[in-house]
């Protein structure tokens, strides 16, 4: 008799457990579009949604790839997993420059690194908060962009900028040169930061 109980009740466990399961999957599959599942926070549906979008994901055509890399990795950087936060980041470089320019996407890089650069301050623990640092650009400002390339503009003797080198020349002190990036880098920012934290919780 008690083996028959327990018989029927292992069957019944089996049962409600199976029955949870099926639960837990549906519960899953709770988003129809990529926008829908990036606000309930599953990842893994609006990749799949994205590819059956004809999307390859690597190479993306649209926006949606650069939403799910932002949203994934903010999503795993807020909970202080920031290597798991940079590799969703990594993974994504190479996509296009028209959905997301290159600079962006070393901002956003960057952004992550410092949230995780600022938690590691916030505990005291300024080895972890310098090993995130050296992960950030060496040679890029906080505009994504290579310090010492040109950009607009020309730049006169005393550092004003102007829209040309004509209206440099006609308006400005010579001599008029083209203007181009300066720092400080990313890198150095971050390590500033760590040195402020550092003084402050002395």
């Amino acid at each position: 008799m008690k083996k028959r109980v327990f018989i029927l009740l292992s069957c019944f466990f089996a049962l409600a457990s199976c029955g949870s399961e099926s639960q837990d999957s549906e519960e899953k599959v709770s988003c129809d579009s990529v926008d829908e599942c990036i606000s309930v926070y599953d990842f893994e549906t609006a990749r799949k949604l994205m590819k059956k979008g004809g999307i390859s994901g690597f190479l993306g055509g649209n926006d949606d790839y650069k939403n799910i890399v932002i949203a994934e990795s903010k999503y795993w950087a807020d909970k202080g997993d920031i290597e798991r936060a940079l590799s969703v980041v990594d993974e994504s470089w190479g996509v296009s420059d028209s959905h997301w320019p290159e600079e962006d996407w070393q901002c956003w890089r960057n952004n992550i690194i410092d949230i995780g650069v600022t938690a590691s301050c916030e505990k005291g623990d300024f080895l972890k908060a310098k090993l995130l640092a050296i992960k950030s650009s060496e040679d890029l400002n906080v505009d994504g962009i290579k310090i010492g390339s040109i950009i607009d503009g020309w730049v006169d003797k005393k550092g004003n900028l102007y829209s040309s080198s004509f209206d440099c020349e006609e308006r400005g002190r010579k001599p008029c040169l083209e203007n181009r990036a300066t720092g400080p880098s990313m890198r150095q920012l971050l390590m500033a930061k760590i040195k402020d934290y550092q003084k402050l919780l002395k």
